[in-house]
């Protein structure tokens, strides 16, 4: 895995385990041709009242498809999720707390959905820094990937 995913996911404080367990989903997703090269990963947390983080998905971007495997803590089973998004997101939405684009705080929350054809959507949350990180998959993958007549 590249060295700014794992510097990602260790600012995001996530165990040595959780970033094994990360690391086996990546080669997963890296073993299907059709995903391509994997060029972004996006960690999607919350933090609870009491300021604990909670992990939930692992999300991977890659020119033309995003890879998610949810509840990847959980290593009594794996769940992966692939869908084709270049150029077929129609509508996209956002929700802040405390946020001001790209200056996160402690209490920082950002909230990104994007919808795809079929019923499909992709609902990315953030909380503290990785809010700033969730802006970043906005800009990259989320708006260039609006479905054009």
């Amino acid at each position: 895995m590249k060295k700014e995913f794992i510097d990602y996911l260790e600012s995001l404080n996530l165990s040595t385990d959780e970033i094994k367990r990360i690391e086996e989903i990546y080669a997963f997703y890296q073993s299907i041709e059709l995903f391509g090269e994997i060029q972004d990963i996006f960690v999607k947390e919350y933090t609870t009242e009491r300021g604990e983080r909670i992990y939930e998905n692992v999300v991977f971007f890659s020119e033309n498809y995003v890879g998610e495997s949810k509840d990847f803590t959980n290593t009594d089973k794996d769940n992966y999720d692939m869908d084709f998004i270049k150029n077929k997101i129609f509508h996209w939405s956002i929700n802040k707390k405390n946020y001001i684009f790209g200056k996160s705080n402690i209490g920082s929350q950002l909230i990104v959905t994007s919808y795809l054809p079929n019923k499909l959507f992709l609902n990315l949350r953030a909380s503290r820094s990785n809010c700033d990180h969730l802006y970043k998959i906005f800009n990259t993958y989320i708006v260039p990937n609006m479905e054009k007549e």
